[in-house]
């Protein structure tokens, strides 16, 4: 099962957040959204991007995604 999305009530607003499944790709890894944002050289934004495709961190999502990016059972 995927991560859902959530809701967030921040003050008076009320704030959706989506799950996982809206930046995994898990038949297509690379094309994941949320593994092109932590790339050099991937999607832009204003965190920006701190690993290579060769980074631990990195391998261990990508196989994450891969696997389905199931939500881990206790």
């Amino acid at each position: 099962m995927f991560y859902e999305g959530s809701t967030v009530l921040v003050g008076i607003e009320t704030i959706s957040k989506l799950g996982v499944e809206s930046v995994v790709d898990p038949t297509n890894p690379e094309q994941s959204l949320l593994l092109r944002k932590t790339l050099h050289g991937g999607d832009p934004h204003a965190g920006g991007a701190f690993w290579d495709e060769r980074h631990p961190e990195y391998i261990a999502l990508k196989n994450w995604v891969t696997e389905g990016a199931l939500e881990n059972q206790p």
